[in-house]
């Protein structure tokens, strides 16, 4: 068979040769996986860390730029098939109503939140990148809020009344008044009832989700007291 010694292959006999010649082919491809997946270990730790931040730091702060694009994609259709429109307070007309142009401020804001937030929470922990986390509340609250839009323009009455009851749990289960969940929210709802009533919503419903939570945290900590 074969041994391993400081980087450097050797050989010695086996008392059976053709054993010996495919325990040592075995071996020979494992040896060179190895080495092949630590080199390239070795040279994408080479990478300077400020050029990691950098791209990091543009991907980050291309969102506000997606989200000003998704606006303005919205609002362009409206305007050339029959004119931006206007969506008020429980589909009322006597209600409070607000244009759909104001999504060309809205969402690109809340990115530009979103982005921030990002780059905050990878300059206080390099070593730990937020991206992930940040997408998954992204994508999580766009599916809920286009999945909410969609039944209640679509989808049976039942629908619409049981996502919209289950924001309540969500709100206390998750914290949802972190920019990313707001963010997403609102932008999945805007195609059907534009930005502004979603956002209200989402303030909403984040002012549960804070207050719910910290009361939870604050109930814990005093019943870990009192059994010390």
């Amino acid at each position: 068979m074969t041994k391993h010694r400081n980087g450097q292959l050797t050989y010695r006999s086996c008392r059976h040769p053709r054993a010996s010649t495919l325990g040592c082919v075995i071996w020979l491809l494992s040896v060179r996986v190895r080495h092949s997946s630590k080199s390239l270990g070795r040279k994408a730790s080479t990478i300077p860390l400020t050029d990691r931040m950098s791209s990091f730091r543009v991907v980050v702060f291309m969102l506000p730029l997606a989200a000003a694009a998704i606006a303005a994609a919205f609002v362009g259709v409206e305007h050339f098939n029959g004119g931006v429109k206007t969506h008020h307070f429980l589909a009322r007309a006597d209600l409070p109503g607000f244009s759909n142009w104001l999504s060309l401020l809205i969402l690109p804001l809340l990115g530009i939140i979103v982005a921030l937030r990002v780059n905050s929470l990878r300059s206080r922990q390099p070593s730990n990148s937020p991206t992930s986390t940040i997408a998954a509340g992204v994508a999580g609250s766009l599916a809920y809020g286009a999945t909410l839009a969609v039944s209640f323009h679509f989808g049976p009455e039942q629908v619409s009344l049981a996502l919209f009851a289950g924001l309540f749990l969500i709100s206390v289960a998750l914290p949802v008044y972190r920019a990313e969940y707001i963010f997403g929210f609102v932008t999945g709802m805007t195609v059907a009832f534009g930005s502004v009533i979603p956002l209200t919503f989402a303030i909403v419903f984040a002012t549960v989700s804070f207050v719910c939570r910290r009361a939870a945290v604050l109930a814990v900590s005093v019943v870990r007291k009192l059994r010390r």
